[in-house]
């Protein structure tokens, strides 16, 4: 039985890897190698670096975590950087790897966890959706690598934000599915990678109220980083009929900043066009849906722990 623990397949235009525990954003030991090597392999993908790019996760694990996270921000945006997707789509499966390495077929150790990384036509279907609970359109100042959460958020919450749940829907532990469209001016250049989770994060938050934790300073806090009032700061968190998610710690005090944690560990399928609009003068352009989805054939449902 083989004991190494982890491997990385290369291709022309995709890259594997399994591995026997999730990458963590700050890896030690063989996991930090792994990590390394995996950079690698995505630095050296082939093909049009501006078609669509699909990234999957599939395990049985039952662990809530941040997708984007495992997939591309614990990785590293530098990873990505030869990749300017039009289209970006990250799916998690309750299921094990389809397949592993071919070096591993005549033996009886499987890995547990695979990701997959791929540029070109997704090869697996769509989430099915049941539900779109909201939908938003919003006006960006800016959308480069210094630009965070708070920015976005507030940008969210200036927009349009419209509930539109056809039916009464049990929203506290269903998966969740985001669309969102980028539209930008002509010739922006845009590091999708490197605004990925701020920008993530700022729209999830939009859409959930936070539980009142930390209060006074936390609303001081979100008001410095947003550029808003602190009473703004604390109808929008904690009273906007809008924000539809079940309520949360959604952020906290953290040194001298926040940390967000919204519950974009519910989201097992996340999809981001990005659209060079056609006005000169236009501003960036976020709109997107968020929807209840189900589990696909042949996976096992997310009965999260």
């Amino acid at each position: 039985m083989s004991t190494v623990p982890y491997q990385v397949e290369t291709g022309a235009s995709e890259v594997r890897l399994w591995s026997s525990k999730r990458l963590p954003f700050e890896p030690k030991g063989w996991q930090l190698e792994m990590k390394r090597h995996l950079r690698e392999a995505l630095l050296a993908l082939e093909g049009d670096c501006s078609a669509a790019v699909h990234m999957a996760y599939e395990s049985l694990e039952r662990d809530r975590f941040d997708l984007e996270n495992v997939l591309a921000y614990n990785v590293g945006a530098g990873a990505f950087r030869k990749l300017r997707p039009r289209l970006l789509i990250m799916e998690r499966a309750f299921a094990p790897p389809k397949r592993q390495p071919a070096n591993t077929a005549s033996s009886q150790w499987e890995y547990p966890i695979s990701h997959s990384y791929r540029i070109g036509v997704p090869e697996r279907p769509e989430w099915p959706r049941t539900g779109l609970i909201v939908s938003w359109e919003a006006m960006l100042d800016r959308l480069h690598s210094g630009c965070g959460a708070a920015q976005i958020w507030r940008s969210v919450k200036e927009g349009i934000i419209t509930q539109r749940t056809p039916a009464p829907i049990e929203l506290a532990e269903a998966p969740l599915g985001i669309s969102v469209q980028i539209g930008l001016p002509p010739r922006f250049g845009l590091s999708l990678f490197s605004v990925l989770k701020p920008l993530l994060d700022g729209i999830m938050a939009a859409l959930q109220r936070h539980d009142g934790s930390s209060r006074e300073e936390t609303c001081r806090r979100v008001a410095q980083a947003a550029g808003i009032a602190p009473a703004q700061a604390m109808r929008w968190l904690e009273e906007d009929p809008r924000a539809v998610l079940p309520a949360g710690k959604v952020v906290s005090p953290k040194g001298e900043g926040v940390t967000w944690n919204p519950a974009d560990d519910r989201l097992v399928r996340i999809e981001i066009e990005v659209l060079h609009e056609a006005d000169a003068s236009a501003s960036i352009r976020c709109a997107g849906q968020l929807h209840v989805v189900e589990t696909r054939k042949g996976d096992v449902g997310p009965e999260w722990n």
